[in-house]
């Protein structure tokens, strides 16, 4: 008997879900789940959605889990109707937020308040937020640690020397 890995799944305009697997579908009306059962499913969409942020890749520490995590629940909690992340894109952080991220830990506040903070001083400095925190990605402490934020503390010294041979 084969195996198929493709199953599919297209929400319809009604609201149903249909769901094909090879050659064989189904159609779920979510409409006819009891009430309990629908608060059990977003709740568990919920859980899946923001757990599904720590998928962070090899090298990743619980922190940067716990933050892409929490960053993920803030973006909801802010009542928007966006579902993707802003500069995340498939859940992957955009450069902005690991030089924001990587501030606000040098700074010793929270990302929210570093942004408050850089919205504020790219206005009285009369540029654009991107231009901002383009900027604050050049200083060396920040880039140090954005470096280490995103590979974690590597525990190997590398010779750039070394690898300059070829034999």
């Amino acid at each position: 008997m084969a195996r198929t890995k493709a199953i599919t799944t297209t929400r319809n305009d009604d609201g149903t879900i249909t769901f094909k697997v090879a050659d064989q579908s189904f159609t779920f009306n979510p409409d006819r789940a009891s009430p309990a059962n629908r608060v059990r499913a977003e709740l568990h969409g919920w859980v899946q959605r923001i757990s599904d942020k720590a998928a962070l890749g090899k090298g990743s520490t619980d922190t940067d889990k716990f933050t892409a995590m929490k960053a993920c629940a803030e973006f909801y909690e802010q009542g928007r109707n966006d579902w993707n992340m802003r500069g995340a894109g498939a859940g992957r952080k955009s450069e902005a937020d690991w030089i924001i991220e990587a501030t606000a830990e040098i700074q010793g506040v929270e990302v929210a308040t570093m942004r408050e903070r850089i919205e504020r001083m790219a206005e009285k400095r009369e540029v654009t937020v991107a231009a901002y925190v383009k900027a604050l990605g050049t200083r060396q402490d920040v880039a140090l640690r954005v470096a280490e934020m995103k590979c974690g503390n590597p525990t190997i010294e590398v010779d750039l020397d070394e690898l300059g041979d070829d034999e």
